[in-house]
């Protein structure tokens, strides 16, 4: 009985670790804003404009906010954009604050 005893009471300390884990997880993901700018690069010019956006970037990034090129893989109906610059950033500097500091 001691041993059930001492088993149960492990595993509900795991059961109570993983969820305070899981609660800070959440409440953490609740900090980030994002905003997205999608456009159209054609492929002849796609060197230069990722080029342009990371020599930009990499001088002029604002404090505390990600900065992410991406090329577009998937396109849907009235979604034509082959590209997308995106800004993240925490609630304190909101991305549009950054994003208009530049």
């Amino acid at each position: 009985m001691g041993a059930m005893l001492h088993l149960w009471l492990e595993s509900s300390k795991n059961f109570i670790l993983l969820f305070v884990l899981f609660i800070v997880y959440v409440a953490s993901a609740q900090d980030n804003y994002y905003t997205k700018y999608s456009f159209v690069v054609d492929p002849q010019d796609e060197a230069t404009v990722y080029k342009l956006v990371d020599d930009f970037y990499s001088k002029n990034k604002p404090e505390d906010v990600f900065v992410r090129f991406f090329e577009n893989h998937f396109k849907s109906q009235g979604n034509n954009a082959t590209h997308s610059l995106v800004f993240l950033g925490t609630q304190e500097v909101t991305v549009a604050q950054a994003v208009n500091s530049l």
